[in-house]
């Protein structure tokens, strides 16, 4: 325990995602959660095999993840969801996202949201899913706040509000969430939640999915030359700030 304090002192809390070994073991030992949700990853690894784990090693894996979960360290849960879907155990994996879920973290949220919108695994509830993906948005998880967008969008667990749902898929769109930037092209190309404008259409669309789509190609007919240039520079120019 000295070490670890000590460790602290000098450097902050540390990564656990790059110790390993007797120290990482140690840590988890310790009751650190990180430590301890990496102290399982490390055994998935060490055991893998198409097969699966064996017994055993599955074993101390989950209740290595249980112990990380219990104080609430997010990745413990996606940890066992995301071994239980590997492993084709789609319903061992709700709970545990769930449980995720109520304790905050945003991802879980965001898949228990989508699999209550889609049933999977579990009753489907739209308007639970709309409540889930509101409260992982809120965190700035952006596949959530575009899933919100979406569903406020055509009216998925509640009624449709257009206005409010161009919002949320801007703010999506803005970061990178590709179906947020093909339905506001859709949305301001019919004038849905936000004023018609065949540019700001012809800009997503042209930013999601190109040239060659049917609406891009709709959208390009009803502008001029000069319009279909400035845009393409504009989608230049939003391509080039992404890069590093």
């Amino acid at each position: 325990m000295l070490f670890f304090a000590a460790l602290i002192a000098l450097a902050g809390a540390p990564d656990w995602s790059i110790i390993s070994g007797d120290e990482l073991r140690h840590g988890a030992e310790q009751g650190i959660p990180a430590a301890q949700h990496e102290w399982a990853q490390a055994m998935s690894l060490d055991d893998y095999s198409p097969e699966g784990m064996k017994p055993d090693v599955e074993a101390q894996f989950l209740a290595w993840e249980g112990k990380s979960a219990d104080q609430g360290y997010g990745p413990a849960f996606m940890g066992v969801v995301n071994h239980y879907r590997a492993t084709n155990r789609y319903a061992q994996a709700i709970p545990w996202l769930r449980r995720g879920a109520e304790a905050g973290y945003a991802e879980c949220q965001r898949k228990f949201g989508t699999a209550l919108e889609e049933g999977e695994e579990t009753a489907k509830d739209e308007a639970a899913a709309l409540g889930w993906y509101r409260k992982a948005a809120a965190q700035g998880d952006m596949e959530a706040e575009a899933s919100l967008g979406e569903c406020l969008f055509y009216g998925h667990g509640g009624p449709a509000d257009e206005k409010s749902a161009v919002v949320h898929l801007r703010t999506a769109a803005n970061h990178l969430q590709v179906t947020a930037g093909r339905i506001l092209a859709s949305a301001y190309a019919e004038g849905r939640g936000v004023k018609q404008d065949d540019v700001e259409a012809y800009f997503w669309a042209m930013l999601e999915w190109g040239a060659n789509e049917p609406l891009t190609q709709q959208l390009a007919a009803r502008l001029a030359p000069a319009q279909r240039d400035a845009v393409q520079a504009r989608v230049d120019a939003y391509l080039r700030d992404l890069k590093p």
